[in-house]
């Protein structure tokens, strides 16, 4: 009877045992060949990053005035989005740079009113009589005049506040100071152009009369005043609108504050005038208190 082997089927013959099973000795393989290491390869260690140089410090007065003349031009093209705006920034310090650039301007403008009188004075009594102690002093009218309006305007935020917190309402002396900025930016142009104007109409030399020469001199200040007093109401106008952005006052509120507001700074201001005003006049009018000075011009 025929045999197959168990593993892999193949037929035996009788007593033959199947090789399949016998495994061929493996070949040695050749040893491989070393590899070569590859050669070291320098690097040159990094050097050090080089700090880079601090940036050149920004002029911090030009960017200052910069600043300034953006909210200007802002000021102008939506008043009362760039006024809230800036009351809400709290800027206290940029605040005091408009009041006092405003300030710089009234006095400016008083002493073109001063030099318009010097004028008349040397037009129609010079003439005659030495008029030295008679004359207006430009350089102290200007130094009065600026403080007293710097003075105003570092009160008026104490007074908004004050009487923000007598309706119960919050805010602070800083949001109100730049309250007081945005009201002395936008009336600072108007005084500016009122002392440009004062300047074109100064007295003609060549005048024919004393009369004439006062007219052309009641010129001189009477539009200046006119256009200052049209910056004043724009200016309180954008102040009052501007007032809720750096407190809790109502819409109904706000009209009140500033009405009551206007009346102290009117007492204030006439107070201010009653001591600056002798300070201003003549050496000729030294001891002369400001009732006795207008008495002397209405004669």
């Amino acid at each position: 009877m025929a045999k197959f082997c168990k593993n892999c089927g193949k037929m035996l013959e009788d007593g033959a045992v199947c090789d399949c099973t016998q495994v061929a000795p493996a070949t040695p393989e050749a040893p491989a060949a070393p590899t070569a290491e590859p050669a070291p390869v320098y690097v040159a260690p990094e050097a050090p990053a080089t700090p880079a140089a601090p940036a050149a410090p920004k002029n911090g007065i030009g960017t200052y005035f910069k600043k300034i003349w953006d909210l200007f031009v802002a000021l102008v093209k939506k008043p009362v989005t760039t006024a809230s705006a800036f009351v809400n920034s709290c800027d206290h310090k940029t605040a005091l740079g408009l009041i006092a650039i405003n300030a710089i301007a009234v006095g400016l403008l008083l002493v073109s009113f001063a030099g318009e009188f010097n004028n008349l004075i040397e037009e129609t009594a010079g003439r005659l009589v030495d008029v030295d102690d008679k004359l207006f002093p430009s350089f102290k009218i200007f130094f009065v005049g600026a403080i007293g309006t710097f003075g105003i305007g570092a009160l008026l935020p104490a007074v908004l506040m004050m009487f923000t917190k007598i309706f119960k309402k919050d805010t602070n002396y800083k949001y109100m100071l730049c309250a007081s900025g945005v009201n002395s930016l936008a009336v600072t142009p108007f005084v500016l152009a009122g002392f440009l104007i004062s300047l074109l109409f100064g007295i003609d030399p060549d005048a024919s009369s004393s009369r004439e020469a006062i007219s052309m001199m009641m010129w001189a200040l009477y539009i200046p005043l006119i256009i200052s007093t049209i910056g004043n109401t724009l200016g309180s106008y954008i102040t009052m609108k501007s007032l809720r952005a750096g407190s809790s006052l109502t819409e109904d509120n706000t009209p009140y504050v500033m009405f009551f507001t206007g009346l102290v700074m009117g007492i204030a201001l006439a107070i201010v005038i009653y001591i600056a005003f002798p300070m201003c006049m003549p050496e000729y009018f030294e001891d002369a208190s400001m009732f006795d000075l207008i008495g002397d011009l209405i004669d």
